[in-house]
């Protein structure tokens, strides 16, 4: 049986049909016999330049992708290196695996010698095996190509699955530009987030030029632990709390974030696209793009003067505050007794950058600045009276005996002196802030304007969260009538979050083991190719923060295996159509392997 058997025929570059049983016809490949076919999912993203399964013509070829106001062309070669040729000579008989020579340094198959060719021929039957990282770059050129030109979501899952078991870091790197620049060019957040949920279980990717690119074109903001982590390459060389002091700085940072944006993030948007400098930017690694466009002249925030000065000031706030929170720690006796600092930095009052949309009532912002008075003077807030020593947490005043509290500012981050019956206060308008900044951030990354939300509220009298989890399913709807089953996803994914966030821990659960099920199918959008749902189990992969809230959740329940078993197929069966591969059933046993799987 020779390698390409059960093929009913690719058809064209996008479109490829498997029959009913999923076996295909036989077909000659040379002289090379081998038991396994390649698997359909892997199959259909192969380029053929002869034969029945031709699907590549080598002529050049172009399209402009619009970068917010920036149009960008790509342009192909007439060539494919991953290209198969049914006329090239592959081995008839396998060798041994070690006796094979490396493929050469920008490998193509057409270059490989029948041996390689036998050995590439058969590692595409199991693409998740080990092999010499040349033969996984001549699969991956051909990906390229339908990341930029052919089928864009079958070929970013499989990229992600090849990013699981094939490690090396020139193959990570190379990808990991071309997973970002289709997702800009396809103006496609929700592969952006695809990919950042799937990077090793990362806090924090790597921050590239591409990455900022696509946050800024994708309107994603930008969050404290990004802000870190380029923190030197704008400048900011004063690295001691950044490195030593980490979690407080990051949480001041945070603070300070929410009072300068009214989020706990720098939107992107305010720094415009076209005006940024233009530095080259690797996109793809496949050969048969032109040189100028294997390498493009991409804009780059991190070279944009005013990004640098935004990221630099609020890094300087963060650092002068932490270095004041530091020094008011007392070393002995003599350092603990009071003195005013009125030297302490004093953040301008922030202007609300949001509008008024009337979806919350205001917030008064100045409700605490007498107790950061109180603390900068070292006075007590409720006799006003002079205190000995400036405390930590708390005291007792001696003169008037009411308890002194020690806490930050919700809106400045600034140390404060607070009455007993304040904190209730402060905590409730601290835990205000952080709901809205959320509410915020899901309508923002689901293209929710104030006004749904209050049209929603107008029909039927419920919560903003209510209404938004009613808006973004509405949403989820739309996309599962239109198959784009990718989009869908991500809106359940935005639906779990808001339930997690309201504390509602059994529908969070639930939303995420949907997503869960999705996933592990390998659902993708249908791209508009002849108005077919599309599932590519093959390619499913259970996110890792996907993974973590699931298990998170099922601990606050303590829910054992089998009960989370039992909850994954109840919550599976109630999305289950027909259409879907994997059944509850089937599909649990892969979740199930890739949830306790070591990590």
């Amino acid at each position: 049986m020779d390698l390409i058997h059960k093929l009913s025929g690719f058809i064209s570059k996008a479109e490829t049909i498997i029959n009913a049983s999923g076996l295909l016809p036989q077909h000659s490949l040379g002289k090379l016999s081998i038991a396994d076919s390649v698997p359909p999912d892997t199959l259909q993203l192969l380029w053929f330049v002869d034969g029945p399964l031709k699907n590549y013509v080598p002529v050049e070829n172009s399209t402009s992708f619009d970068v917010g106001p920036v149009v960008v062309t790509i342009k192909l070669g007439p060539s494919e290196p991953s290209a198969i040729s049914m006329q090239l000579p592959v081995a008839t008989k396998d060798v041994d695996r070690n006796s094979v020579a490396d493929p050469s340094y920008y490998p193509t198959y057409g270059s490989l010698t029948p041996d390689q060719k036998r050995k590439y021929l058969t590692w595409l039957t199991n693409v998740d095996r080990e092999i010499q990282i040349g033969y996984v770059f001549i699969y991956y050129y051909g990906l390229e190509r339908h990341l930029f030109f052919g089928q864009v979501d079958d070929a970013f899952n499989m990229v992600l699955r090849l990013r699981r078991t094939h490690l090396n870091k020139s193959f990570l790197h190379y990808s990991e530009s071309a997973l970002i620049a289709s997702a800009i060019f396809h103006n496609r957040p929700d592969l952006f987030m695809r990919y950042i949920e799937t990077t090793s279980g990362a806090e924090t990717p790597a921050v590239s030029n591409l990455y900022l690119l696509a946050k800024a074109a994708l309107n994603i903001p930008l969050t404290p632990d990004e802000i870190v982590s380029i923190s030197k390459r704008v400048g900011f060389t004063k690295q001691r709390y950044i490195t030593g002091e980490a979690e407080l700085f990051k949480s001041i940072l945070a603070d300070l974030l929410e009072g300068e944006y009214g989020q706990r993030s720098i939107p992107l948007s305010q720094f415009p696209i076209v005006e940024l400098p233009k530095t080259p930017a690797i996109i793809v690694a496949n050969i048969s793009f032109s040189q100028d466009q294997r390498t493009l002249l991409a804009p780059n925030l991190l070279e944009y003067v005013g990004f640098q000065q935004a990221i630099m000031v609020i890094l300087q706030s963060a650092h002068d505050t932490v270095k004041a929170r530091l020094k008011e720690r007392p070393k002995d006796t003599s350092a603990s007794l009071a003195k005013p600092v009125e030297h302490i930095s004093q953040p301008a009052r922030h202007q609300k950058t949001r509008e008024d949309d009337g979806l919350f009532p205001a917030i008064n912002d100045d409700q605490f600045d007498r107790s950061v008075d109180c603390y900068n003077k070292c006075v007590c807030p409720y006799c006003d009276k002079s205190l000995p020593k400036r405390p930590e947490q708390a005291m007792k005043c001696p003169e008037c005996g009411g308890r002194v509290r020690v806490r930050n500012n919700a809106f400045t981050g600034q140390k404060g002196f607070f009455q007993e019956n304040e904190i209730d206060v402060l905590k409730a308008a601290t835990k205000e802030r952080s709901r809205r900044n959320f509410i915020y951030g899901i309508m923002e990354f689901q293209n929710i304007s104030s006004q749904d939300i209050r049209s929603t509220q107008a029909k039927r009298t419920c919560t903003v969260e209510e209404a938004l989890i009613e808006t973004v399913a509405i949403r989820a709807s739309q996309h599962h009538r239109n198959k784009d089953m990718g989009l869908c996803r991500t809106s359940m994914y935005s639906i779990g979050e808001v339930f997690m966030n309201m504390g509602d821990v059994s529908e969070a659960l639930t939303r995420f083991l949907q997503v869960c099920f999705y996933d592990i199918n390998g659902c993708m959008n249908a791209g508009g190719i002849g108005g077919m749902r599309k599932f590519s189990p093959s390619l499913g992969l259970v996110a890792p923060r996907v993974r973590k809230y699931i298990l998170d959740l099922a601990d606050k329940q303590h829910l054992s295996k089998a009960q989370l078993r039992d909850a994954f197929i109840s919550s599976a069966e109630k999305i289950y159509e027909t259409d879907i591969p994997l059944s509850p059933d089937k599909a649990w046993e892969k979740v199930r392997k890739e949830l306790w799987a070591k990590v």
